[in-house]
């Protein structure tokens, strides 16, 4: 399983950045050919980036500019005009938005980010959410994404994001709230289950307010019944959770698939073996955890020690 943002490779000269376990040469060009980290660049999202390119020539901005209003840095946005990196789905939604594509770019992105990526059935990563009859996620870091609070959200977005616009970030946001809507709204929502590690918890992103409120709604999503919680104490000094946040998602009819976060990107996990290693690591890292009841405790205890 990756771990999160975990791998960076810098070389002066031919300057070469390793993103996960990809590399990625600035020159991106290799013995003749280009490359998108140690494959050959698809044609694909070469065109993809060529279509991008071709709106911000016509929105007269330059590759910093248009960055700045979708959260992205110049030489990101460089890599993905040249087809070396696939924005991630927030950054897709925003780039069709902020140059004003009519969702024309979006839909090319689903279209060729479909193909080869995710499981027959599924165009996209909120399609696993919303058909998920079973959504189970531990996260080490931060509240997971689908029981943040607005400010929260907002908050994780400034501080992780610093570069991106007012506008990218409330484009960031509305897409949040809108998968979080999609799972907990259906008639038929899944079983969630989340494990944290208690640094979570402890950890104000915002300020001491936002914090409040985030932890006051997390308890509340659990008395609703919306899902079931389980902290990782603190004492616990080795578990399986260290390797980095990742889901795994259950299906009525469909195999079993997972996903795991890195620095740019989710990647959705297929193989047999390696489902079975996150469906063990999560069963180990409950079995890690204190009960439900214990935890929601630790939770309250948390927030009582938080002060405006």
């Amino acid at each position: 399983m990756a771990a999160i943002g975990h791998s960076k490779n810098v070389e002066s000269g031919g300057r070469r950045w390793l993103i996960g376990d990809r590399v990625v040469s600035k020159a991106g060009k290799c013995g003749g050919r280009q490359w998108m980290g140690r494959k050959k660049i698809s044609p694909m999202w070469k065109r993809y980036g060529a279509e991008v390119r071709k709106c911000r020539d016509a929105c007269g901005w330059s590759q910093g500019q248009l960055g700045s209003r979708v959260g992205l840095s110049s030489s990101a946005v460089s890599l993905v005009e040249s087809g070396s990196l696939k924005p991630q789905t927030d950054h897709a939604t925003a780039l069709d938005s902020a140059l004003e594509a009519g969702g024309r770019l979006l839909r090319m992105w689903e279209n060729f980010n479909s193909q080869g990526l995710f499981p027959a059935g599924f165009e996209k990563f909120s399609d696993l959410e919303s058909k998920a009859v079973e959504l189970h996620e531990y996260h080490g870091l931060l509240i997971p994404g689908l029981v943040q609070t607005p400010d929260y959200a907002r908050a994780v977005f400034m501080g992780t994001q610093p570069w991106a616009s007012d506008d990218a970030i409330d484009r960031m946001l509305r897409s949040r709230l809108e998968r979080q809507q999609a799972v907990f709204e259906r008639s038929d929502r899944p079983i969630v289950l989340v494990v944290l590690d208690e640094y979570v918890i402890h950890r104000v992103v915002g300020d001491e307010a936002v914090m409040k409120a985030q932890l006051k709604y997390l308890i509340d999503c659990v008395d609703a019944r919306k899902l079931r919680l389980q902290i990782v104490p603190r004492s616990t000094r080795l578990h399986p959770g260290l390797a980095g946040p990742f889901r795994v998602y259950t299906f009525d009819g469909r195999p079993t698939v997972a996903s795991c976060e890195y620095f740019f990107d989710e990647q959705i996990i297929e193989t047999e073996a390696q489902v079975r290693r996150c469906v063990a690591t999560f069963d180990a890292l409950q079995g890690e955890a204190l009960s439900p009841g214990g935890s929601l405790d630790l939770v309250r205890q948390v927030l009582g020690d938080l002060h405006d």
